[in-house]
């Protein structure tokens, strides 16, 4: 049997009807953009993670960009992020004239606070923690960092939407944190979609006014902003989905924990449990030496995965200005030979991860060598 690494029909069937629905609503109603169904969504998303303000914006890189944008970061100002995971939020540090400086990561594929500490010069403005792949950065750390050297601190939670500290939804614990509503997170539109949120009503409004050209309430430019304005239907069908986040999320722990069950851990390398909702797996992350023949033998099993990701970020060609050369970041340079990415997503079934099991248990008696 063919075991998808996504079905986005699985996912969105359930919603199918109330979605045709909403969608008809908004015709009726004319409004498409920035409408009622927009400022709903922001009121429930923002209860949702505990925040005073939730900005919706055309995407999650915007949403990065925006924030440094509001936050008045300015050219030739340094901010520290994380050298493995996907480019998107890294390449919006440049959009705004600053420079990313690239800090290595733990064996989590998490920003190491050690390294972040050490690259704090008196350019640095910002720290920016992603919390790869759904689990939630040390940011009690990190805060410390920040409020040491007086540095903004942003989440990235682009993976992590619904994941917590303590009790505390990660993104509403830094100065702002961003959420991507791509079709494959936990928290997936029909299409594409971004927020925001922040506890500081200053930068909330200029977060509004930067997402809307430098508009303002009375349709005044008085800023230079962007257009990356959240659309109504996405809204609509985000607000939807939003009432069963936990639910999914609770589907993906289960189908994580059934790997690390039945997976051999002295073969595969797998992400270790976290309390809580410390982590949220928007990916199954596991390791292998040999990665290459892992994915190759699932195949042709008709088991579909995913690298995330091929190249750390200090070797991708956007960023071979900034001087960085192979071997200064070893953890993540390993770490992107060894990766693969399991299917994890809800609504598979037992039988599939079975199969997913099973194919993997057939590899390891061949090839028994686990990433250290």
């Amino acid at each position: 049997m063919t075991v998808p690494f996504i079905d986005l029909t699985r996912i969105n069937q359930p919603y199918a009807a109330d979605v045709k629905s909403a969608l008809d609503a908004l015709i009726e109603s004319g409004e498409f953009v920035l409408g009622e169904s927009v400022r709903r969504f922001e009121e429930n998303f923002a209860k949702r993670m505990r925040a005073a303000h939730a900005i919706g914006v055309a995407n999650g890189p915007d949403g990065v960009y925006l924030a440094l944008l509001a936050l008045g970061l300015q050219p030739g100002e340094e901010v520290i992020c994380p050298v493995f995971g996907y480019p998107a939020a890294a390449v919006a540090i440049p959009r705004i004239g600053a420079t990313p400086i690239f800090a290595e990561v733990d064996e989590n594929f998490l920003i190491d606070p050690e390294s972040v500490r050490a690259l704090v010069s008196e350019r640095t403005r910002a720290i920016l923690a992603v919390h790869t792949f759904g689990r939630a950065c040390n940011m009690t750390a990190l805060e410390q960092i920040s409020s040491e050297f007086g540095l903004h601190l942003i989440e990235d939670a682009t993976h992590a939407c619904g994941a917590e500290i303590g009790g505390t939804p990660v993104g509403s614990i830094g100065i702002a944190g961003i959420y991507s509503f791509y079709p494959s997170r936990n928290l997936g539109a029909i299409g594409d979609g971004g927020m925001i949120v922040t506890n500081n009503e200053e930068l909330a409004a200029r977060l509004r006014l930067y997402r809307d050209l430098g508009r303002d309430a009375d349709g005044r430019t008085v800023d230079l902003g962007v257009s990356s304005r959240l659309e109504d239907f996405q809204a609509a069908v985000l607000d939807l989905k939003l009432a069963s986040l936990d639910e999914d999320n609770a589907d993906r722990i289960a189908n994580a924990d059934f790997y690390r069950e039945q997976l051999n851990g002295e073969t595969f390398a797998m992400p270790a449990p976290v309390d809580d909702l410390g982590h949220v797996y928007n990916m199954f992350v596991i390791r292998h030496a040999q990665r290459d023949q892992l994915r190759n033998f699932l195949k042709e099993r008709l088991v579909e995965t995913r690298v995330h990701y091929p190249r750390p970020l200090h070797l991708e060609p956007c960023f071979q200005y900034l001087g960085y050369q192979e071997g200064q970041f070893p953890t993540a340079e390993r770490l992107c030979k060894e990766v693969l990415s399991l299917p994890i997503n809800p609504g598979l079934s037992r039988r599939e991860i079975d199969e997913v099991v099973h194919a993997m248990s057939l590899f390891a008696q061949s090839f028994p060598a686990a990433a250290k």
